[in-house]
């Protein structure tokens, strides 16, 4: 009788909370800001397809709160107006790719939880994901470092998962997958391993027989040791078609002077990217173009596929920003072509990403709006541009709205 009751309790509990959290959704939905986008350029036909997202502060300048939402041509939907469940297993999917969304509407079992790109590979037989995971000691240290893989049978979506030691582990202190594909019959993970005593960074080359469950080769492809004069930073570079098959991956490494003297002017850094092919098993530099090192008041992003490296130099000057994306081939480290970006002179930049098959910008107009102009990274070409306009516009004064953008899906 007692364990009915104790039941009876909980079930009580738990449809008291929901309805509590539900009503509070419901009342809290209609206090949100309303917004929309405005075409300001571009074809008008695919406003339609285009959402945006981003997030904008309720907290006040010393206790910032953000609002997450997603704003299509008419509407905006908040993260909080999702249900319970949907929240909990929240992740912004607009900034995906096309393929990687399809595989989420596709699979939505398998993938649920599973947002990293870098950690998925899929082909015509199956799909493949792949993580670091381990253990934390009483005193906080990460141990026991494993790899968690899940495939996917897309035959019969027969599902298989795995849990494999890591080797060689006993000073690793960060792990991070950077890259994962199937190569001849057997998986190929690139992580990035920081050791902390010493401080080392080391790029590997996992090979994994899934059959016999155990990881074959550990290959050190790269390394850098950090010095009381410089400091090492190791990132993975974005590829175009990320989850699908590829030869190569390509990381960018950066070395920063070490400085205890607040008045002298930082120096700047050394930065490097390094192609790895993996039929050869061999690393090699590329030679960027003098005019992508160290431009002062500047930001590089880089995208890549199986020939090329797309370079965006944004330069952030006194009395204009200027965008130029460079085409280089990466086999020879030549530039084959450039796009120069026509940015309108009532444009405040903020930031330029490349990505998938597009060049994306974001920033305000004159009257503090938020905007963002999406280009054809083939030829420079404007697609569509567009600014955030709120439904109710004595409500939002966006010269005070502290509100970014960071992401445009349905391209």
């Amino acid at each position: 009788m007692k364990k009915y009751l104790t039941l009876t309790i909980l079930t009580v509990f738990l449809l008291a909370t929901f309805s509590i959290y539900y009503i509070q959704s419901a009342l809290a939905k209609d206090d949100k800001l309303q917004f929309y986008i405005e075409q300001t350029g571009g074809d008008k036909e695919i406003i339609k397809d285009i959402s945006v997202s981003g997030a904008y502060n309720i907290g006040g300048r010393y206790n910032s709160r953000y609002q997450t939402m997603t704003i299509k041509d008419d509407e905006t939907s908040y993260v909080t107006d999702l249900p319970y469940f949907k929240q909990m297993d929240y992740e912004d999917l607009s900034f995906r790719s096309k393929q990687f969304q399809k595989l989420k509407k596709d699979y939505p079992s398998f993938m649920r939880g599973k947002y990293d790109t870098g950690s998925l590979f899929e082909d015509d037989n199956h799909v493949i994901y792949a993580e670091v995971d381990y253990s934390t000691s009483i005193r906080g240290e990460r141990k026991s470092y494993h790899f968690t893989i899940d495939r996917l049978n897309k035959q019969n979506e027969k599902t298989s998962s795995y849990k494999i030691d890591v080797p060689k582990q006993k000073n690793i202190n960060i792990m991070e997958v950077y890259d994962v594909q199937y190569h001849y019959n057997e998986m190929r993970i690139i992580t990035a391993n920081q050791q902390s005593n010493p401080y080392v960074t080391e790029v590997h080359q996992y090979s994994i027989d899934l059959k016999k469950e155990k990881v074959t080769n550990d290959e050190v492809i790269f390394t850098h040791k950090d010095t009381q004069e410089n400091y090492h930073s190791t990132y993975s570079l974005m590829e175009r078609s990320n989850i699908q098959p590829s030869s190569i991956m390509m990381f960018e490494t950066e070395e920063s002077p070490i400085s205890d003297d607040e008045e002298v002017e930082p120096q700047p850094s050394n930065k490097s990217i390094y192609v790895f092919q993996y039929k050869k098993g061999k690393l090699s530099e590329l030679k960027l173009p003098d005019e992508l090192q160290n431009q002062p008041n500047s930001d590089v992003s880089y995208l890549y596929d199986e020939d090329y490296l797309y370079a965006n130099l944004t330069l952030y000057e006194e009395q204009q920003t200027t965008a130029t994306v460079y085409k280089i081939d990466w086999k020879t480290g030549k530039v084959v072509d450039k796009l120069k970006l026509n940015l309108r002179d009532n444009k405040q930049i903020e930031y330029i990403t490349l990505r998938d098959d597009h060049i994306q910008l974001f920033g305000r107009d004159s009257e503090s709006h938020p905007i963002f102009s999406i280009y054809n990274l083939e030829d420079g070409k404007l697609k569509f541009e567009g600014r955030i306009e709120a439904k109710d516009k004595d409500a939002v004064n966006f010269k005070e709205l502290d509100m970014s953008l960071d992401s445009i899906g349905g391209i």
